[in-house]
C-alpha cells in the first residue's frame, strides 16, 4: 500500500493519518469551488470489541483518542458523502465483534440454513403470513 503522502485522485490532492484519524485534503484546481482545498476525515472508535467508523468534517485526535472538530476548511456538508451527513458524523462502517460468532460461513455452491430460514419467512411476510406467532414485522 502506498504512504498516505502518496494517494492521491481525481478530486484528492494529499492524505494524512494522525492519531488514527485519516485526513484526505481536496485539491485546488479541476474540482468544483465548493470542495476546492477543503478536508474530509475517517475516524474509527473502539466499542464492544468491535471498532466504529465515522466519517465526516476534518477532526483532530489527542493521545488520550478524544476527538474535536477542526473548523478549519470544513466542507458544505451537501457535498459530504451520504453516510457522513450527520451533524454527529454518520458511522460509515462498522466491522465485526472480536469473537467473530456472528457469522455465517459462505459457501458459492449451497444455501446455508440460516439463509434458507431468512428466505422463507421474507416469503412468509411478504405474503402477510405471520412467522411463529409474531407481530408482522415488514
Amino acid at each position: 500500500m502506498a504512504s498516505p503522502g502518496e494517494i492521491k485522485g481525481k478530486y484528492v490532492k494529499s492524505v494524512t493519518v494522525t492519531n488514527g484519524v485519516v485526513t484526505a485534503e481536496m485539491k485546488s484546481d479541476g474540482v468544483n469551488k465548493e470542495i476546492k482545498g477543503k478536508k474530509l476525515s475517517l475516524w474509527g472508535r473502539r466499542e464492544d470489541g468491535s471498532v466504529k467508523w465515522f466519517c465526516g468534517q476534518p477532526v483532530t485526535r489527542d493521545d488520550n483518542g478524544n476527538v474535536t472538530a477542526d473548523d478549519t476548511d470544513n466542507i458544505n456538508t451537501k457535498h459530504l458523502p451520504s453516510t457522513c451527513r450527520d451533524a454527529a458524523s454518520a458511522v460509515c462502517i462498522e466491522t465485526p465483534r472480536a469473537d467473530f460468532k456472528h457469522f455465517q460461513k459462505i459457501s458459492r455452491y449451497r444455501v446455508l440454513p440460516e439463509s434458507r430460514h431468512m428466505a422463507r419467512k421474507q416469503r412468509l411476510c411478504r405474503r402477510g403470513i405471520r412467522f411463529r406467532n409474531q407481530r408482522q414485522i415488514c
